[in-house]
C-alpha cells in the first residue's frame, strides 16, 4: 500500500510502498501498538509511518553538540504504551566516537515526539540499553506519582 507522509525533521512529504493493510492502519490509529499491530514490517518501515521520517534522518536528529562526531544510530527501540493511553515511549541506542548513548523517546500517539541523547557513555550498546530503560521506567513512575498527586489534591485528600 502507498503511505505519504510529511517528515516530522524535514517537512519533506514522500510515499513509500509498504506492505500494510488498511486494517492495520486503522487499529494502529486506535492506540495500538505499531509493533504489535504491524510486526512484519522492518523499523524502517514503522518510523516512516509514524513520522515520515527516513533513518538518515533519525541519524541527523542524533546529532552531538560537537557536529565532527555525529551520533549513529544503532538501535530504535519498541514503543511502549503509558498508561495515559495517549503517549509511548521508547529507548533508542547510538554510537558516537565515546562509545554507545541511549535516548528515551516519548511520543504523543500520531504526533509529535521527543528524545535526547544520554551524556554517559558505555561500552556496549546492550548496557546503553539497560540504562535507558532503568531511566524510562523510573521517569515513567514519577509521571504516574504526579498524576496521583494531582488527583488527590483535586479529591481534597
Amino acid at each position: 500500500m502507498d503511505i505519504t507522509r510529511t517528515s516530522l525533521a524535514s517537512g519533506i512529504t514522500r510515499t513509500r510502498d509498504i506492505p500494510v493493510t488498511q486494517e492495520q492502519l486503522e487499529r494502529w490509529q486506535q492506540g495500538g501498538l505499531i509493533q504489535d499491530v504491524m510486526p512484519e514490517l522492518s523499523v524502517e518501515d514503522r518510523e516512516f509511518i509514524q513520522s515520515g521520517m527516513t533513518l538518515a534522518e533519525w541519524e541527523q536528529i542524533g546529532l552531538e553538540d560537537d557536529l565532527d562526531d555525529p551520533m549513529r544510530i544503532v538501535e530504535l527501540g519498541d514503543w511502549h504504551m503509558q498508561d495515559d493511553g495517549r503517549t509511548e515511549t521508547r529507548v533508542n541506542v547510538g554510537q558516537d566516537g565515546d562509545g554507545y548513548h541511549y535516548a528515551v523517546e516519548t511520543s504523543l500517539l500520531g504526533g509529535s515526539s521527543e528524545t535526547g541523547w544520554s551524556s554517559e557513555t558505555f561500552v556496549t550498546p546492550e548496557d546503553a540499553r539497560n540504562a535507558g530503560y532503568y531511566v524510562m521506567m523510573e521517569h515513567n513512575i514519577e509521571q504516574q506519582r504526579e498524576w496521583e498527586r494531582g488527583h488527590e489534591e483535586g479529591l481534597g485528600l
